[in-house]
C-alpha cells in the first residue's frame, strides 16, 4: 500500500487469504467450486467472484483492479454496485449470478 499523507512510504498488508498453487508433486492446483467468496468484493477476480479457489492470475487480475482504482480517482466502475439495484429486493447471492452470468 502506498502511505496517504506520505506517499513516499509503503506498506505491507495482510497476507491471511493465501493458499499453496503447487501440489507436493510441483503442478499446478485444479480450478475448484468452492461455491464461496473470500475477500474484497470490489478488488476480487472474476473467477474469486464466482466461487472458484484463486491462483496467481487472480492476484494479477486484482491488482489491476487496484491500479485502475489509484489512477481513477479511487472509482471503480461497479462501485455503485448497491445502488443500481437499491430498493430491488434481490439477494447478494442472486445479484452476484446475473452479474457474473454464473
Amino acid at each position: 500500500m502506498v502511505g496517504f499523507e506520505d506517499p513516499n512510504r509503503l506498506y505491507l498488508i495482510d497476507f491471511g487469504l493465501t493458499q499453496k498453487y503447487l501440489t507436493r508433486e510441483g503442478k499446478h492446483v485444479e480450478k475448484k467450486a468452492l461455491n464461496k467468496f473470500s475477500g474484497n468484493f470490489l478488488f476480487g477476480s472474476l473467477n474469486s467472484c464466482r466461487g472458484y479457489n484463486k491462483s496467481r492470475r487472480d492476484d494479477v487480475e486484482s491488482i489491476f483492479y487496484v491500479m485502475i482504482f489509484l489512477l481513477n480517482h479511487c472509482y471503480l466502475p461497479w462501485n455503485d454496485f448497491e445502488k443500481l439495484y437499491k430498493g430491488a429486493n434481490i439477494e447478494f447471492r442472486d445479484l452476484l449470478q446475473k452479474r457474473m452470468h454464473i
